[in-house]
C-alpha cells in the first residue's frame, strides 16, 4: 500500500467518481432531528420524524455512527441493511449555520459487496451477519453488557442534552466497583473470578431493566448503570440500597463447592447543566465511589457538586 497523500490527481479523481454516494442527510444525534440543506436558499430544512425511523426502528440505534462521530470529531463508518439492500453509511462532523451536525453519506453497496464465505447464499444470512456485526460493536465480549464505546457515546448524549436544558439530559450515573475482586481471584482462582463477573453482570442487567436504564462494563470489575429521566435523590438512594441488599447474600457456585460474596462500592452522580464533558461526569461518580472505598466499602455515596450539604457519607442501617 502507498500513502494516499502521494496519489496522482487523475487516479484520485477516478476513485472519487466510482465511490460517489447515493444519498445524504444531516442529523443532530443529540435529539435525533434530521435536516436537508437547500441548495438554492442555503438554509437548513428540518424533516419530520427522528433519524432512526429510516431504519424502521422505534428507538435510537445502539450502534449510532453519528453520535460516535460527534463525540470523536472524526469520520465513522457502519454497514446497515434496509429493504433488502446493504448500505454503507459514512458519518462526518460538520458545522452548518452555527449548528454542530453530522453529515451522513449513504451508498448502496448491495451489488458490489463480496462476502468471503461460500455458505452465505441469500439475503437472510447477510442480514444476520450485519446485525451480529453491529451488535458486537457495542457489546463487551465477556459479559455481553454494553462496552466502553457505547457508555461514552450514551453519556456524551446525556451531557449535551443537559447543557441544552433538555429533560433528556436528566439522568443518574451509577459507577460500581466489585469489592475485593482481586481477593476472589487469589482465593478461589480466576475461573471463580470470571463466574463472579458474570453473576454481577446478570444482577446489574436485571436492575437496569427494572428501572428503565442500561448497564455497561467500563473495564475489569468496574460497571456503569445509567437511569435516564431520573433526578430524584431519594429514589436513587432506594435503588442503591436495593443493589447492596440484592448482592449481600452472594452466590454458591454451580457445583455447590464454594460460596462467594460479591459486593460493591457504589458512586452516584447526576448530570447537571454545567457538566463540561463525559470525563467530568464520570469523575463525579468516580469520586463518590472512591469515597465509599475509603470508608468501609459495600455502600453508596451520592455526589452533587452544587450542594455540598448532600456530599456526605450515607451509612445505611445494617452495613
Amino acid at each position: 500500500m502507498f500513502p494516499y497523500a502521494s496519489i496522482h490527481p487523475e487516479v484520485a479523481s477516478a476513485a472519487t467518481d466510482l465511490l460517489r454516494f447515493d444519498y445524504y442527510r444531516l442529523v443532530d444525534p443529540r435529539d435525533h432531528r434530521v435536516f436537508a440543506y437547500d441548495r438554492d436558499g442555503d438554509r437548513l430544512i428540518e424533516v419530520d420524524g427522528p433519524c432512526y425511523q429510516l431504519w424502521n426502528q422505534d428507538d435510537p440505534c445502539l450502534n449510532c455512527s453519528s453520535r460516535a462521530c460527534l463525540t470523536m470529531q472524526d469520520a465513522v463508518f457502519k454497514i446497515e441493511y434496509l429493504d433488502g439492500r446493504v448500505l454503507h453509511v459514512t458519518s462526518v462532523p460538520m458545522d452548518i449555520e452555527g449548528a454542530e451536525l453530522v453529515l451522513e453519506l449513504i451508498k448502496d453497496v448491495t451489488d458490489s459487496l463480496l462476502v468471503a464465505d461460500i455458505e452465505v447464499r441469500d439475503n437472510i444470512e447477510i442480514t444476520q451477519m450485519i446485525t451480529k456485526f453491529n451488535e458486537l460493536a457495542v457489546r463487551d465480549g465477556f459479559t455481553k453488557l454494553y462496552n466502553k464505546t457505547f457508555i461514552n457515546n450514551e453519556l456524551e448524549s446525556l451531557v449535551q442534552a443537559a447543557r441544552g436544558g433538555s429533560p433528556a439530559g436528566e439522568a443518574a450515573v451509577v459507577l460500581l466497583d466489585i469489592d475485593g475482586f482481586k481477593q476472589i481471584n487469589d482465593t478461589y482462582g480466576h475461573i471463580a473470578g470470571d463466574d463472579a463477573l458474570q453473576y454481577f453482570a446478570s444482577k446489574m442487567r436485571s436492575f437496569s431493566r427494572s428501572f428503565d436504564g442500561w448497564v455497561g462494563r467500563f473495564g475489569g470489575d468496574e460497571f456503569v448503570l445509567c437511569f435516564t429521566n431520573q433526578d430524584d435523590i431519594a429514589n436513587i438512594e432506594n435503588i442503591s440500597m436495593d443493589i447492596i441488599n440484592e448482592l449481600y447474600e452472594g452466590y454458591t457456585t454451580a457445583d455447590g463447592a464454594m460460596h462467594i460474596d460479591v459486593k460493591a462500592s457504589i458512586g452516584v452522580a447526576f448530570c447537571p447543566e454545567h457538566t463540561e464533558d463525559v470525563n467530568e461526569l464520570l469523575s463525579f461518580a468516580d469520586t463518590a465511589m472512591y469515597f465509599v472505598k475509603k470508608n468501609g466499602k459495600t455502600n453508596y455515596h451520592i455526589y452533587i457538586p452544587e450542594d455540598s450539604a448532600t456530599d456526605e457519607y450515607i451509612d445505611p442501617e445494617g452495613f
